[in-house]
């Protein structure tokens, strides 16, 4: 099977973030013999061009969507993550067959709602092991 994960962290203050998560999720894969492919949007300007491109790269089966936090954690000036995932899910959907999962930190915190706005095929909250 074909794999790309996506990580959709956009958080770089204090110190940007490795996608730790979703290495573990694609080395878990590879072992079991899929092909995978990542991507990371947190030094993407363009977040759904690089989407895209990555899409029209492969004939993937599978899109897992990382999504490390809900929002940008300030009161000052709060932005929600949500329309990019969604935004993700619906690309995913016009360019392709393949299966949507979202999990992650972020997705755990509220699964539900985040599920039913975002729209994928699956959704796995908390450890992805017991999932």
């Amino acid at each position: 099977m074909k794999v790309l994960l996506i990580s959709t962290n956009k958080i770089r203050v204090p110190r940007p973030a490795l996608p730790i998560g979703m290495a573990y999720i694609s080395s878990a894969l590879k072992q079991a013999g899929h092909e995978v492919h990542v991507l990371d949007l947190l030094w993407e300007a363009r977040e759904l061009k690089a989407v895209l491109e990555k899409l029209k790269s492969h004939d993937f089966d599978l899109i897992g969507i990382a999504v490390r936090n809900l929002d940008n954690l300030t009161f000052i000036d709060p932005i929600f993550f949500g329309p990019l995932t969604r935004k993700i899910v619906q690309c995913v959907r016009k360019y392709t067959n393949a299966k949507v999962v979202i999990g992650g930190s972020g997705f755990s915190v509220e699964p539900k709602p985040f599920f039913e706005y975002a729209e994928p095929d699956f959704g796995v909250a908390g450890e992805g092991k017991k999932a």
